[in-house]
Protein backbone atom coordinates (compact mmCIF):
# COMPACT_ATOMS: atom_id res chain seq x y z
CA UNK A 1 0.00 0.00 0.00
CA UNK A 2 1.53 3.29 -0.85
CA UNK A 3 2.24 5.53 2.20
CA UNK A 4 0.22 9.13 3.00
CA UNK A 5 3.67 11.30 4.01
CA UNK A 6 3.83 14.20 6.15
CA UNK A 7 1.57 15.67 8.91
CA UNK A 8 -2.31 15.74 7.99
CA UNK A 9 -5.09 17.72 9.98
CA UNK A 10 -8.43 17.42 10.54
CA UNK A 11 -11.22 20.33 10.75
CA UNK A 12 -14.63 20.86 11.50
CA UNK A 13 -17.06 22.89 8.84
CA UNK A 14 -19.79 24.31 10.26
CA UNK A 15 -20.54 26.52 6.80
CA UNK A 16 -19.33 23.49 4.38
CA UNK A 17 -20.62 25.59 1.50
CA UNK A 18 -17.73 27.81 1.95
CA UNK A 19 -14.97 25.23 1.68
CA UNK A 20 -14.10 24.82 -2.49
CA UNK A 21 -12.68 21.61 -2.56
CA UNK A 22 -15.77 19.86 -1.33
CA UNK A 23 -16.33 20.77 -4.90
CA UNK A 24 -14.40 18.21 -6.77
CA UNK A 25 -13.93 15.82 -4.47
CA UNK A 26 -15.21 12.16 -5.52
CA UNK A 27 -14.53 8.97 -3.62
CA UNK A 28 -15.57 6.74 -6.70
CA UNK A 29 -18.17 6.71 -9.77
CA UNK A 30 -18.58 2.69 -9.89
CA UNK A 31 -21.10 1.81 -7.29
CA UNK A 32 -24.10 3.27 -6.00
CA UNK A 33 -23.00 3.97 -2.42
CA UNK A 34 -19.77 5.94 -4.18
CA UNK A 35 -22.42 8.05 -6.16
CA UNK A 36 -24.55 8.73 -2.86
CA UNK A 37 -21.37 10.24 -0.55
CA UNK A 38 -20.54 12.13 -3.62
CA UNK A 39 -24.00 13.76 -4.11
CA UNK A 40 -24.61 14.74 -0.55
CA UNK A 41 -20.98 15.93 -0.15
CA UNK A 42 -21.58 17.98 -3.09
CA UNK A 43 -25.39 19.07 -1.90
CA UNK A 44 -23.64 20.44 1.33
CA UNK A 45 -21.39 21.85 -0.30
CA UNK A 46 -23.96 23.76 -2.81
CA UNK A 47 -25.57 25.05 0.47
CA UNK A 48 -28.96 22.49 -0.83
CA UNK A 49 -28.98 20.10 1.53
CA UNK A 50 -30.89 20.64 5.26
CA UNK A 51 -29.64 22.59 7.51
CA UNK A 52 -27.67 21.54 10.42
CA UNK A 53 -25.00 19.31 8.65
CA UNK A 54 -21.38 19.72 9.30
CA UNK A 55 -18.52 18.33 7.19
CA UNK A 56 -15.44 17.41 8.86
CA UNK A 57 -12.79 17.06 6.64
CA UNK A 58 -9.00 15.20 6.49
CA UNK A 59 -6.54 17.30 4.55
CA UNK A 60 -2.63 17.05 3.67
CA UNK A 61 -1.70 20.96 4.29
CA UNK A 62 1.58 20.54 2.70
CA UNK A 63 -0.13 19.97 -0.62
CA UNK A 64 -2.97 22.28 -2.25
CA UNK A 65 -5.05 21.55 -4.93
CA UNK A 66 -6.73 23.79 -7.76
CA UNK A 67 -8.35 25.87 -5.62
CA UNK A 68 -5.11 26.87 -3.53
CA UNK A 69 -6.83 25.13 -0.33
CA UNK A 70 -4.92 21.84 1.38
CA UNK A 71 -5.43 18.87 -0.46
CA UNK A 72 -8.69 17.32 0.29
CA UNK A 73 -8.13 13.33 1.90
CA UNK A 74 -11.23 12.65 3.01
CA UNK A 75 -15.13 14.13 4.32
CA UNK A 76 -17.29 13.15 6.77
CA UNK A 77 -20.95 14.21 6.85
CA UNK A 78 -22.39 14.69 10.46
CA UNK A 79 -25.68 16.13 12.11
CA UNK A 80 -28.02 15.56 14.88
CA UNK A 81 -30.98 13.22 14.49
CA UNK A 82 -33.02 11.02 16.94
CA UNK A 83 -32.99 7.10 16.16
CA UNK A 84 -35.83 5.69 18.04
CA UNK A 85 -35.47 2.87 20.58
CA UNK A 86 -31.96 3.19 22.09
CA UNK A 87 -31.55 1.64 24.50
CA UNK A 88 -30.93 3.06 28.07
CA UNK A 89 -31.35 6.68 26.10
CA UNK A 90 -34.23 8.64 27.01
CA UNK A 91 -37.05 8.53 24.52
CA UNK A 92 -36.72 11.11 21.84
CA UNK A 93 -33.05 11.97 23.06
CA UNK A 94 -30.86 13.05 20.05
CA UNK A 95 -27.51 11.51 19.15
CA UNK A 96 -24.95 11.80 16.12
CA UNK A 97 -25.39 10.29 12.27
CA UNK A 98 -23.65 9.71 9.97
CA UNK A 99 -24.84 10.79 6.71
CA UNK A 100 -22.04 10.44 4.68
CA UNK A 101 -18.38 9.25 5.13
CA UNK A 102 -15.97 8.74 1.74
CA UNK A 103 -11.94 8.87 1.56
CA UNK A 104 -11.03 10.91 -1.82
CA UNK A 105 -10.09 7.93 -4.23
CA UNK A 106 -6.72 8.80 -5.18
CA UNK A 107 -6.12 7.91 -1.48
CA UNK A 108 -8.28 5.19 -0.95
CA UNK A 109 -5.21 1.91 -0.83
CA UNK A 110 -3.25 4.79 1.52
CA UNK A 111 -2.27 3.99 4.27
CA UNK A 112 -0.83 6.79 6.95
CA UNK A 113 3.40 6.62 7.99
CA UNK A 114 3.11 4.50 10.68
CA UNK A 115 2.35 1.23 8.53
CA UNK A 116 -1.16 0.57 9.43
CA UNK A 117 -3.74 3.29 9.94
CA UNK A 118 -5.58 3.89 6.83
CA UNK A 119 -6.94 7.69 6.04
CA UNK A 120 -10.76 6.94 6.73
CA UNK A 121 -9.77 5.52 10.58
CA UNK A 122 -8.08 9.04 11.31
CA UNK A 123 -11.38 10.58 9.30
CA UNK A 124 -13.67 8.39 11.21
CA UNK A 125 -11.83 9.03 15.11
CA UNK A 126 -11.90 12.76 14.11
CA UNK A 127 -15.81 13.11 12.97
CA UNK A 128 -16.51 10.80 16.54
CA UNK A 129 -14.79 13.83 17.94
CA UNK A 130 -16.30 16.31 16.23
CA UNK A 131 -19.67 14.66 17.33
CA UNK A 132 -18.58 14.53 20.79
CA UNK A 133 -18.31 18.66 21.03
CA UNK A 134 -21.78 18.90 18.94
CA UNK A 135 -23.18 17.91 22.06
CA UNK A 136 -20.76 19.40 24.44
CA UNK A 137 -19.49 16.21 25.66
CA UNK A 138 -17.93 14.06 27.10
CA UNK A 139 -19.87 12.18 27.87
CA UNK A 140 -19.82 10.48 23.99
CA UNK A 141 -23.49 10.25 22.75
CA UNK A 142 -25.11 7.68 20.42
CA UNK A 143 -24.21 7.74 16.97
CA UNK A 144 -25.55 5.64 13.83
CA UNK A 145 -24.99 5.32 10.15
CA UNK A 146 -26.78 3.51 7.79
CA UNK A 147 -24.75 1.45 5.35
CA UNK A 148 -25.15 -0.23 2.00
CA UNK A 149 -25.53 -3.70 2.36
CA UNK A 150 -22.82 -4.46 -0.50
CA UNK A 151 -20.21 -1.70 1.27
CA UNK A 152 -18.28 -4.12 2.58
CA UNK A 153 -15.41 -1.48 3.06
CA UNK A 154 -16.85 1.15 5.25
CA UNK A 155 -19.06 -1.67 7.40
CA UNK A 156 -15.61 -2.60 8.63
CA UNK A 157 -14.12 0.62 9.19
CA UNK A 158 -17.67 1.01 10.96
CA UNK A 159 -16.92 -1.94 12.69
CA UNK A 160 -13.46 -1.14 13.75
CA UNK A 161 -14.64 1.95 15.80
CA UNK A 162 -17.17 0.53 17.78
CA UNK A 163 -20.68 0.25 15.69
CA UNK A 164 -22.49 -2.71 15.74
CA UNK A 165 -24.64 -3.95 13.03
CA UNK A 166 -28.59 -3.74 14.49
CA UNK A 167 -29.52 -5.71 10.85
CA UNK A 168 -30.28 -4.46 7.54
CA UNK A 169 -33.79 -2.13 7.03
CA UNK A 170 -34.54 -2.20 3.33
CA UNK A 171 -31.17 -2.34 1.62
CA UNK A 172 -28.84 -0.72 4.42
CA UNK A 173 -27.41 -2.11 7.46
CA UNK A 174 -28.46 0.19 10.56
CA UNK A 175 -24.88 0.59 11.97
CA UNK A 176 -25.09 1.67 15.71
CA UNK A 177 -22.49 2.94 18.54
CA UNK A 178 -23.60 2.98 21.85
CA UNK A 179 -22.73 5.90 24.19
CA UNK A 180 -20.52 6.61 26.28
CA UNK A 181 -17.46 5.28 23.91
CA UNK A 182 -14.12 7.34 24.13
CA UNK A 183 -14.24 8.39 20.60
CA UNK A 184 -10.73 7.39 20.27
CA UNK A 185 -12.15 3.58 20.76
CA UNK A 186 -11.04 1.29 18.08
CA UNK A 187 -11.00 -2.24 17.86
CA UNK A 188 -10.52 -5.74 15.89
CA UNK A 189 -13.42 -6.47 13.06
CA UNK A 190 -16.04 -8.60 14.64
CA UNK A 191 -19.39 -8.85 12.65
CA UNK A 192 -18.01 -7.11 9.35
CA UNK A 193 -15.08 -9.77 9.65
Amino acid sequence: MPTLTGPLRSRMLITPKEYPPLINFSCGKERLEEHEVNTQVHRICAGIAQAGWIAVVLEKPSEKDSTGHPRLIGVCCVTNSVLPGVPGVEEGSEGGYIGAFGTDLRYRKHVLEDGHTRPGNMLMQEALKAIQAMFGGPPMVYVFAKVKRSNSASKRLHDEHGFDDTGNQQGEHLLFRPPELDPTLTREPTWSA
